[in-house]
C-alpha cells in the first residue's frame, strides 16, 4: 500500500509536539490564576488579585450599571472578582433621582454601595389642612413630625400645632401682643417652650407634643436663657431669671442655683457649667468649683457637654474644646454660626453660608461639604448621615458618605423647611407657582 506523501515530517511533529507542551504550561497556570481572581493591572503592570463588588440599597427593584452596562441580578448584589480599577456605577429606578458615581475596586478588598435609599423624583404639593392660615413663620421640630405655625393679624398672634404624620392641627393659643411668640424647640425630643408676652407678665409654656400634655409657668421679665435637658424621658427645662437658675417640668418649678452672671449650661447630672467674668470655663460638682482654662474668645453661648468636649458660641464662631480631667486639653475655632443636632447620628452639624462641619462626640470635627451654593438650613434626611441642604429657592440632598448631591426642589421661594425622615417628607413655608403657604415634597 502506497500512503499519501505528507509535509509532517518527523522533526515538525516533534515541533508541534513541543508547542502543544510549551502552550499547555503556560496557559494552565493563566486559566488557573483567572479563576483564582487574578488579574493583569495595566496601570502597574503587575498581577492582582481581583476585588468584590457589594450593592444593598433601596429601593431593591433599583437597576444597577457599572460602566453603563446593566447588571442582571437583583439586589442586593454581591459581585466577586472584578478586575482592580476604576468604575462608573449608575443606580436607577423610574420614580427616582438616578445616583452616580466613579468608584474604586481595589485587590483584595470589598467595595461596599450601601446605605443609600434613591431619591424620588417629584412636585411639591400645598397642605389644604393649613389653607385657612396666614401663616407668618414655621418651628419644625427636630424630628420634624411637628411644627408649630404662627400666624398674625392685627397684632393677634395665633400658634397651630401640625401633625406631619397625622396631617392634625391643633391651636394652641391666641394673644394680642406686640412681640411674636418665642420658639424653642428641645433638641433632643419632640418638646417645646412657647414664650408669649402680654401686659407686664411673660407666660412660659411647656408642652410634651406626642403626648398632649402642657404646663404654664408666670414670670415678671423676658427669659432670655432657657435650655433644654438632655434627659428625653420627660419635658425639663433650665431656665434664668434675673441671675437665678430655675428647673421646670411639666408639675413644678424649683430654684437650683443661687446667682449667675454670664453664659451657663447644666449637663445630664445636672452640674453647672459657666463662663465667669474673666472668661474661664468654670464647673461646680458637688458644691466644688473648679476653673478649666481661660478661654480666649467671649463666650455668647454654652451650647452642648459631655464627657470629652464642651461646645460654645461666640458672636462669630463656634469653638470646640476637648476637656480631660476637667481641663480643657485642646480649643478649636470654626468659622460658623448656625449649628443644629443630628439625633440620629448623635453630632452636631454647624455651617456658615458655603460650608458644613460635623462635630462628634470624642470633640473631633470632620469637613463634610464646601458648596458653591449658599447654605441657609441644614436638616437630617435619614438615619445614614444624607442630609437636607437649603437656600432661598433650591432643596439640595447631600450624602457626605459619598459626596453626592442631588437636586430635590428648585425654582420656588423656600423661607423655613422642616424634615420627617421617618415618612420620608419635606416641609416647607414658601411660594410654588405663585402661591404661598406650607408644602410638602415626598422625597
Amino acid at each position: 500500500m502506497t500512503y499519501p506523501k505528507t509535509i509532517l515530517t518527523r522533526k515538525i511533529r516533534l515541533t508541534i509536539m513541543g508547542l502543544l507542551f510549551i502552550l499547555f504550561f503556560v496557559i494552565s497556570p493563566l486559566v488557573i490564576m483567572y479563576t483564582a481572581g487574578y488579574r493583569w493591572d495595566p496601570v502597574s503592570k503587575k498581577i492582582k488579585e481581583t476585588g468584590v463588588l457589594s450593592v444593598n440599597i433601596e429601593p431593591e427593584d433599583s437597576e444597577v450599571f457599572l460602566n453603563d452596562i446593566k447588571i442582571q441580578k437583583n439586589l442586593p448584589l454581591y459581585l466577586p472578582n472584578r478586575a482592580p480599577g476604576s468604575y462608573r456605577i449608575k443606580l436607577a429606578l423610574p420614580g427616582y433621582k438616578t445616583w452616580e458615581k466613579d468608584i474604586d475596586i481595589e485587590s483584595k478588598k470589598t467595595t461596599y454601595i450601601k446605605d443609600i435609599t434613591l431619591f424620588k423624583d417629584n412636585l411639591p404639593t400645598k397642605i389644604s389642612e393649613t389653607d385657612e392660615l396666614d401663616i407668618d413663620t414655621i418651628y419644625p421640630s427636630n424630628s420634624g413630625r411637628y411644627i408649630l405655625l404662627v400666624s398674625q393679624k392685627n397684632n393677634v398672634y395665633e400658634t397651630d400645632i401640625f401633625d406631619t404624620q397625622n396631617k392634625d392641627l391643633e391651636t394652641l393659643s391666641r394673644i394680642k401682643s406686640d412681640l411674636k411668640p418665642e420658639v424653642i424647640w428641645s433638641p433632643f425630643a419632640n418638646y417645646l417652650i412657647l414664650q408669649t408676652k402680654s401686659g407686664k407678665q411673660t407666660n412660659l409654656q411647656i408642652i410634651d407634643t406626642e403626648n398632649n400634655n402642657s404646663t404654664s409657668y408666670t414670670f415678671y421679665y423676658p427669659i432670655e436663657n432657657i435650655a433644654w435637658s438632655t434627659n428625653t424621658s420627660e419635658p425639663l427645662v433650665f431656665a434664668e431669671d434675673r441671675n437665678i437658675i430655675y428647673t421646670l417640668d411639666l408639675n413644678t418649678k424649683k430654684k437650683i442655683t443661687s446667682s449667675v452672671n454670664n453664659s451657663w449650661l447644666l449637663d445630664d447630672k445636672q452640674n453647672l457649667w459657666s463662663i465667669d467674668k474673666q472668661n474661664n470655663l468654670t464647673t461646680v460638682i458637688d458644691g466644688k468649683i473648679t476653673k478649666l482654662g481661660n478661654l480666649s474668645e467671649k463666650i455668647e453661648k454654652i451650647v452642648d457637654i459631655n464627657e470629652n468636649r464642651i461646645i460654645l458660641k461666640t458672636d462669630r464662631d463656634v469653638i470646640i474644646a476637648k476637656i480631660n480631667n476637667l481641663e480643657i486639653e485642646s480649643v478649636q475655632s470654626l468659622n460658623t454660626q448656625e449649628i443644629f443636632y443630628n439625633q440620629n447620628t448623635d453630632e452636631w452639624l454647624t455651617w456658615p453660608a458655603w460650608e458644613l462641619w460635623s462635630i462628634y462626640k470624642n470633640g473631633e470635627t470632620s469637613l463634610l461639604n464646601r458648596t458653591g451654593n449658599r447654605i441657609d438650613q441644614v436638616l437630617p434626611l435619614d438615619e445614614h448621615g444624607v442630609v437636607l441642604l437649603s437656600s432661598e429657592n433650591k432643596i439640595v440632598g447631600f450624602n457626605p458618605g459619598y459626596y453626592t448631591e442631588h437636586e430635590l426642589f428648585k425654582n420656588g421661594s423656600i423661607e423655613k423647611v422642616g424634615v420627617n425622615f421617618e415618612t420620608r417628607k419635606i416641609f416647607f413655608l414658601g411660594e410654588v407657582a405663585g402661591k404661598h403657604g406650607l408644602f410638602e415634597l415626598d422625597y
